[in-house]
């Protein structure tokens, strides 16, 4: 019986990735919650439109960056700002995610974020999927696929930043 259970959740797993992977070769967006700057459309989950009030915090980022401010820099500036971190966001606005740190530090970027949003193409509007894989079912460790296997939609939806600036940060 177990061994029989095992190959029911050996394959239905096999089917939900076969699914995603569907979605995302259509350019449909498949994740949680979109990335910092954008959110889902609400006619569409599958599609992301502009967060203003973020964009302007991810256009800030990569002008500060354009200008030859380090990471560390940014998140400083940031914090002195008093501009909510994504994950604080997340946990202010959806409720997810709560660790004490972030009820307690909700300004802290870390140079890290910084880093992943300024070497981010999703901000020049494409549609990144495919990033990372789980090697097992029976496994919830992420592992990062390489670049090549990613699947992606140029020009998927509206753009934070200009090429140049992409570039140039």
């Amino acid at each position: 019986k177990g061994e029989i259970n095992d190959m029911y959740v050996r394959d239905i797993s096999k089917k939900i990735r076969s699914a995603y992977r569907t979605k995302a070769l259509k350019g449909e967006f498949t994740g949680a919650y979109a990335p910092y700057g954008y959110k889902k459309d609400p006619n569409n989950k599958h599609h992301l439109i502009i967060d203003e009030e973020e964009a302007e915090v991810v256009l800030m980022i990569f002008e500060l960056a354009s200008f030859g401010k380090s990471a560390f820099e940014i998140s400083q500036i940031l914090k002195k700002k008093e501009l909510l971190k994504p994950r604080a966001k997340l946990l202010k606005m959806k409720n997810k995610y709560y660790k004490e740190m972030w009820d307690e530090h909700p300004y802290d970027w870390s140079p890290t974020t910084i880093m992943a949003m300024v070497s981010n193409d999703e901000y020049l509007g494409h549609l990144i999927c495919n990033r990372t894989y789980i090697s097992s079912f029976k496994s919830r460790k992420q592992l990062r696929n390489p670049r090549d296997k990613w699947i992606i939609h140029e020009n998927d939806h509206e753009a934070i930043v200009s090429k140049e600036l992409f570039d140039k940060a």
